[in-house]
C-alpha cells in the first residue's frame, strides 16, 4: 500500500470517528434533554431587577 493510500485511509477513519462522536452527542442530547420542553418559570428578579 502506498503512502497516499495510508493517509487517505486514516483520513476516512478520522472523519468516521468524528461523525460517530457527533451522532452520539446529538443522540444523547435528544434522549436526555428533550429539546422544546421547559418546566422552568422565569425568576422575578430577572423580569424586574429593581423589585
Amino acid at each position: 500500500m502506498s503512502n497516499a493510500n495510508k493517509v487517505r485511509q486514516r483520513m476516512y477513519t478520522f472523519v468516521a470517528v468524528i461523525f460517530a462522536v457527533g451522532v452520539v452527542i446529538a443522540g444523547s442530547y435528544l434522549i436526555m434533554a428533550k429539546p422544546g420542553e421547559s418546566d422552568d418559570k422565569p425568576v422575578a428578579e430577572v423580569i424586574n431587577p429593581n423589585g
